[in-house]
């Protein structure tokens, strides 16, 4: 990839991380976060690692074929995940025994790399015509979501972290809930 299409990545992602800015602007903590989140390092990384997975998903015949690196740095172990669909039932079916597991094994991993740093997971996924940025954070006490890709989560999940299907109609349509 180009230098414009790194550029494009950053781009992408710092209005992800603008858009949950203004969305939990009553929290600060989050805010600090994200906003460190949004840093030149760990944002270089993000799009290093987005870049690699990118190459890969693109270069695959599959359109439900997802890739995830991991990298990190001082404040920040960070995960990014490129799917070559933006059909999120087919995204969700991609993490064995769900996201929420699959989040807990990359914490684990985070705890053993770092010394439990805050964690990101990028969450990029593209069909012919669009690329779409989901993120999940949480800062050191990884028991506690800042923010999570709830449209990843399948029902199951729902149900325990928010009691029921807090989704749109539309997009519940999607899932066949």
């Amino acid at each position: 990839m180009d230098a414009k299409q790194i550029e494009y990545f950053k781009g992408l992602l710092r209005s992800k991380v603008q858009e949950q800015v203004t969305q939990n602007s009553d929290n600060p903590e989050i805010c600090m976060t994200l906003r460190q989140l949004a840093e030149e390092i760990p944002l270089t990384l993000s799009v290093e690692t987005a870049v690699e997975t990118a190459q890969e998903v693109i270069s695959s015949e599959r359109d439900d074929f997802g890739v995830t690196k991991e990298t990190s740095c001082k404040d920040f172990q960070i995960a990014t995940t490129f799917f070559r669909t933006t059909r999120m039932p087919v995204v969700a079916r991609s993490f064995p025994g769900g996201y929420l597991e699959w989040l807990g094994d990359a914490f684990e991993r985070a705890d053993q790399q770092k010394g439990n740093p805050a964690f990101a997971h990028w969450i990029m996924v593209m069909d012919n015509q669009n690329v779409l940025v989901h993120l999940t954070v949480t800062q050191q006490d990884k028991k506690k979501f800042k923010i999570i890709a709830w449209d990843i989560l399948n029902l199951k999940e729902m149900k325990q972290l928010y009691g029921g299907d807090p989704r749109p109609e539309r997009v519940k349509a999607q899932w066949g809930a």
